[in-house]
């Protein structure tokens, strides 16, 4: 998680961030997030962008640092332009008369069943 955490996070127009000590509150068009910093995690801002830093060297910090970046350049994220559910790994369809679904699971393995559930092909 160290590599994620040296990444510096741009910061888009219109997003504003606040910090206080140990505390961070991000604002943009979409709303406001609040953060409290994990201890030995520090953020700086400079020419639009966020840097955060750790203190130590420690196996656990570097997780820390990884981690508050990760959700700290997910609250710009979020205030700025949003997020949306995108669901298109699980659709059900309705075949002919019979009315079969077809289930589409993640690991991409294809199963049809009959509509009272007792029939069942793979594909």
């Amino acid at each position: 998680m160290s590599r994620v955490g040296k990444l510096p996070i741009k910061l888009p127009a219109g997003v504003e961030i606040n910090i206080n000590d140990n505390h961070v509150t991000v604002k943009g068009k979409l709303g406001s997030l609040e953060y409290d910093l994990l201890p030995g995690i520090s953020v700086e801002t400079a020419d639009g962008y966020l840097k955060v830093k750790r203190a130590a060297e420690t196996k656990q910090m570097k997780a820390n640092h990884g981690l508050s970046r990760a959700l700290l350049q997910n609250m710009v994220t979020g205030v700025s332009e949003g997020y949306e559910k995108n669901s298109a790994c699980h659709r059900n369809r309705l075949f002919g008369r019979k009315n079969r679904t077809l289930v589409k699971a993640d690991f991409r393995l294809f199963a049809r069943y009959n509509g009272a559930g007792s029939e069942r092909t793979d594909s």
